[in-house]
């Protein structure tokens, strides 16, 4: 058994209501879906989204003022994880 290769290149976008978050896909040929962890501020790293099918590109509507990060793991077929693909921290300027 092993693990899928870990998705790449995450780059994240905050807009006015949504986060649009994008990678690469994984190179293994055997990915089911991505799930997407965040955490905002000091909070714990919790699975925020999984997309449905191997999508490359989501946006999460939580807008939580604060710092936050995002990691992307690919998931297999049999539900491996693989090992999360670079973080990203993005910070939400305070509303104007």
């Amino acid at each position: 058994f092993r693990s899928p290769e870990p998705p790449g290149r995450l780059v994240g976008d905050i807009g006015a209501t949504f986060v649009e978050l994008s990678w690469l896909a994984s190179p293994s040929t055997d990915v089911a879906f991505y799930r997407v962890y965040r955490a905002i501020d000091t909070a714990a790293r919790t699975m925020a989204i999984e997309t449905s099918g191997p999508v490359l590109r989501i946006h999460d509507p939580n807008m939580t003022r604060g710092p936050r990060s995002y990691d992307v793991v690919a998931v297999d077929t049999a539900g491996n994880e693989s090992v999360p693909g670079a973080a990203i921290k993005l910070i939400r300027s305070e509303e104007r």
